[in-house]
């Protein structure tokens, strides 16, 4: 089973330095695309956008989860980031967005893509306060993340 103590490498967990959702999301898919993965950024990129056009994956408390799944993509992989000043998600409780966790899977595990964003949406919101705590945001959260 895909768990988060699998996909999320210290490599892709970045402090986001973009003050807008679109830049936030360069910024996630770029760190994605360096991953070692076969990941195409520009095609990436372009899913992720749709997808957020469908609707905010903003889902409160200054979290959201971007997601995909992707012809092509051979395995799950994750990228957290965190943006310290918060980034206006268009969230249904208006509160800015501090963490973003982009999941992105292959087409065809969609049983597992749906495990894998429970688990997910569980890491982020029991380990919100400690995740915009930390001081050594890539190894420390990977080590909160092997739980999920």
């Amino acid at each position: 089973m895909v768990s988060l103590a699998v996909t999320l490498q210290p490599e892709r967990v970045i402090e986001i330095q973009s003050k807008d959702k679109v830049g936030a999301l360069r910024e996630l898919v770029a760190a994605a695309a360096r991953s070692g993965e076969a990941v195409d950024e520009a095609a990436l990129h372009k899913a992720v956008l749709e997808r957020e056009e469908l609707s905010s994956t903003a889902f409160g408390d200054g979290l959201a989860m971007p997601h995909v799944r992707l012809p092509g993509i051979k395995r799950f992989l994750t990228v957290l980031g965190r943006a310290p000043v918060g980034i206006d998600f268009a969230a249904q409780d208006g509160q800015p967005v501090r963490l973003l966790l982009l999941i992105v899977g292959p087409e065809p595990k969609r049983e597992d893509y749906l495990k894998l964003m429970g688990r997910a949406a569980k890491f982020l919101k029991h380990e919100r306060d400690r995740l915009l705590a930390l001081t050594d945001f890539g190894k420390a959260a990977t080590d909160l993340a092997v739980e999920y």
